[in-house]
Order: structure tokens, then C-alpha cells, then sequence
């Protein structure tokens, strides 16, 4: 399903309505969900719309990606979805031990191995430790309790041709963009619960199990939003036995629309300030719902009250959507 906003087309063209919902600015404004009042039109959150949408309409599994993100390995998403939560046995594991994880250097060759994700802390990209070594064939009966995690809630794969790498990486090192190396098995990286990582919506699956955790916040910019849930997230997840996120060998790449980099770097500013005292501060597990964990974040100044308001929307929302699949589901079995 796509999302459409104020700058988009009027309709979508090309196809048939069957395998694919394409929500007007018109049609997302006659649908009944609280948190459409705190979403900015214009706005990279406005995909949270879509969330909600495919959550009422029965969705387990939820693929959030770019609209300049192509697919290059449809099996290995298959692999994910089939694998519905488990490590697909094909593919080589990595723990990553605890703190803060660079996951590029494990899925690169020697000569690029200080590049990293947009947000994160530019600090600690030149900290060795932050590496992740040691890869080890996959038999995920053995690795789960290793992980410390019964299950896979969340799944980033990288992305190739023009990965998601900061303004700074565009604009001063010469080896961006770049491809991730071609691994004989696919590679998995599994974070355990102390483990803290940025990832993007660019090409991320989550299981049901994962659902409420993918609101994006509205009160910043496109370019720090879907970094802030991703740490967010995680920090839910440390209360959450059954919960864990991997990052994966690239299933897509990019044909990445046109950015001018200083500004990509001035909306990427809150990144550069605040990402290392974030996973500071969101490393201390602290029982509590997501609407908590944003009341904290704007306290902390990393959101407005508006996303705290977003938030108590959500919550409500996904509990009046939980209802009516619940009730369909239950009407569907006597049926």
C-alpha cells in the first residue's frame, strides 16, 4: 500500500486495486484514527497511516520501505517472511555482543570499514570495539538462547548501490556510494538485548509482535525520525524477552531520489548532537509503555508534546484496531 501526501498524484495509476491500496490525502482524511490529528502532511510520518490501515485489515507481517528502494533478492525477504520470526537456516549468524554496534563493517571488505548508518554516534565511529567479528554457521534451535531472544520481531536489510549512510559520509568520504559484499551464505546480524544500533525504514520487516512499535514521530524531520524510533524501539525491547532485531544481507538497493547534501546534513544536525547521549540514556531498561518512553523523550528534548499527544493517539488506536480484528477474526471461525 502506498501512502499518498499533499505533493503527490491525485490517483495511482497502473494498477488494479487488488494487491495494492493507494491512500489519497482525501481518503486518509475520512478514516477514523486519532493519531491522523498529531501527523504533519508533508511529512515522512505520514507513513504511520499506513501502519495503522494494514494493521485494521488484518496484516501479520508489515514491510515498510522507500519509494526509491528496489527489490534485487525477492527470496531472501521470502526467507524472512516464511522463517516468520526464526533466523532463516540458510543464512550465516553473528551475535553482537552488548553497547554500541557498527553493523557495515561485518558485510564489507577491509577497505571500508569506517563507513556507518545515518545516526549513528560520530564519536564512536573510529572505536574498533563497536566491530562486529566472528560469524558462525546459523542452526537457530542452538542460537536463540545464546541471543538472549526467542524470536526476531524486526528485520533491516541493508541496501545496496547507495546505502543509507549520513550527509557527512556523502559529502567527505570517497568510497560512497558502495555495494555490501556478496555473502555464500547470506549473512544475519542479531542484536541481543543490550545491544544498540540505528536503523532505517528504507527496508525493514516486522512481525506482529513489533507492530506497536512502529510509529515514527512527527514533531522532526523525515532524516531524524525513523532514526529516533529505531532507538526507541530497541529500548522497548529491552523488557521484551521474546523480541530482538537483525539486520540483514541486502534483499534491495536504491535508486536514490535527489538530495542535496548540506541540506540532508542541517536536518541530520539532532543526529550528530544527541545520538550518543540517547543510547546513554535509553540503555538503562525502564518498564513502561511506548506512550511513557515518549513522555521521557520530551523531557530529554528529543521530541515535541506533540509526538507525546501522537503517541497517546497510537496507543489508543491500535487498541480500537485489535477490537475489530479481533471481531472479524472471531466472526470469520463461526462462519
Amino acid at each position: 500500500m502506498v501512502v499518498g501526501d499533499l505533493k503527490g498524484p491525485e490517483m495511482y495509476n497502473g494498477f488494479d486495486g487488488k494487491c495494492l491500496v493507494y491512500l489519497t490525502p482525501a481518503m486518509q482524511e475520512s478514516l477514523p484514527y486519532l493519531s491522523l490529528k498529531f501527523i504533519k502532511w508533508n511529512h515522512f510520518s505520514r507513513k504511520n497511516i499506513g501502519y495503522i490501515f494494514a494493521m485494521h485489515h488484518g496484516a501479520s507481517v508489515i514491510y515498510d520501505t522507500d519509494d526509491d528502494n528496489m527489490l534485487k533478492r525477492p527470496d531472501l525477504l521470502q526467507a524472512w517472511t516464511g522463517a516468520k520470526g526464526r533466523v532463516p537456516a540458510s543464512f550465516m549468524l553473528s551475535g553482537s555482543g552488548t553497547g554500541l554496534i557498527n553493523p557495515y563493517p561485518m558485510f564489507l571488505n577491509e577497505s571500508l570499514h569506517y563507513v556507518y548508518p545515518r545516526g549513528f554516534p560520530l564519536d564512536s565511529v573510529k572505536d574498533m570495539t563497536t566491530r562486529v567479528e566472528h560469524p558462525r554457521s546459523s542452526n537457530m534451535d542452538g542460537d536463540e538462547e545464546k541471543q538472549e531472544c526467542s524470536k526476531v520481531a524486526i528485520v533491516q536489510s541493508l541496501t545496496d548501490v547507495d546505502p543509507d549512510v549520513d550527509a557527512i559520509s556523502r559529502l567527505a568520504v570517497p568510497n560512497v556510494p558502495f555495494n555490501f559484499t556478496e555473502a555464500h551464505p547470506p549473512k544475519a546480524l542479531i542484536l541481543n538485548k543490550l545491544a544498540f544500533s540505528p536503523w532505517n525504514a528504507q527496508a525493514t520487516l516486522f512481525f506482529k509482535e513489533a507492530f506497536s512499535l512502529l510509529l515514527l514521530p512527527s514533531s522532526v524531520h523525515g532524516r531524524v525520525s525513523d532514526i529516533w524510533r529505531s532507538y526507541f524501539a530497541l529500548h522497548v525491547m529491552l523488557d521484551s524477552p521474546d523480541m530482538c532485531m537483525a539486520f540483514s544481507t541486502p534483499w534491495v538497493y536504491q535508486q536514490r531520489n535527489a538530495h542535496t547534501y548540506l541540506a540532508d546534513f542541517n536536518s541530520e544536525i539532532p543526529l550528530y548532537q544527541r545520538a550518543t547521549e540517547l543510547v546513554r540514556h535509553l540503555a538503562v531498561p525502564k518498564r513502561g509503555r511506548l506512550l511513557d518512553l515518549y513522555a521521557d523523550m520530551y523531557e530529554y528534548g528529543i521530541i515535541e508534546e506533540d509526538d507525546v499527544r501522537l503517541a497517546e493517539a497510537w496507543e489508543q488506536d491500535l487498541a480500537d484496531v485489535a477490537k475489530v480484528v479481533s471481531k472479524r477474526q472471531r466472526h470469520d471461525g463461526s462462519s
